[in-house]
């Protein structure tokens, strides 16, 4: 019995840092990690201590390409959409890009390092990317397809959610890229928190002391 469990822990031991060192991706609604805005139908992060950028009263400082703040859907953006008949976002939200023959792309730049990232995400499409950066080198790319069927579509739940990315490498800006219109986005949040995989690091090593006690009992 002692030999299987001794077995067991070095077996996790040997897999775990790879899941320590994988980025994980949350959704919302119906998340632990999201919760919606009733008033204005939008949804945004329950990370405690994040930076919230709603482009209503806060927009990042520091933005360059092809972008605008808009309201309201038209010909090229849609308001993400929440639940419900009518519940599109009420309140303004970011749309890249602002005209198509100008550019395709926005980077945001967050002056700082962080390792999540989560905004509400309306309309989801194929050709949407969002690139993680890192000292202007990209660190991850993600596309619309990574979280969502990238349909497109903008009133159904799987492609108009709020999503989280939790990354095992740090980042200071993100590169949003969409080939047609549009990449739609509202409740931008930032924030630092435990390297996905900590926490089980932390069990593995309960689980180890567990076993000496066991063996001295």
């Amino acid at each position: 019995m002692k030999t299987r469990q001794i077995i067991l822990v070095l077996a996790v031991c040997v897999l775990l840092p790879g899941a320590a060192l994988a980025d994980m991706i949350t959704y919302g609604p119906g998340d632990s990690q999201t919760t919606p805005d009733l008033g204005d139908y939008t949804l945004t992060t329950l990370v405690s201590g994040a930076t919230v950028y709603d482009f209503d009263s806060k927009t990042p400082s520091k933005i360059i390409g092809d972008w605008d703040v808009v309201s309201g859907t038209t010909g090229t953006y849609a308001a993400p959409f929440s639940a419900g008949e009518d519940d599109a976002d009420a309140t303004k939200y970011l749309t890249v890009p602002k005209n198509i023959q100008a550019g395709n792309s926005a980077t945001i730049s967050f002056g700082s390092d962080y390792n999540y990232l989560g905004f509400f995400w309306g309309s989801i499409d194929e050709y949407n990317t969002i690139e993680f950066l890192d000292d202007g080198g990209v660190v991850k790319t993600y596309i619309g397809t990574d979280v969502s069927s990238g349909s497109g579509d903008q009133r159904a739940p799987d492609t108009n959610k709020y999503v989280n990315f939790f990354m095992s490498h740090s980042f200071d800006a993100i590169r949003l890229t969409s080939t047609q219109y549009a990449f739609e986005l509202d409740n931008l949040a930032v924030a630092v928190v435990p390297v996905p995989g900590a926490v089980l690091l932390g069990f593995l090593g309960l689980g180890a002391a567990g076993l000496k006690l066991r063996k001295h009992a």
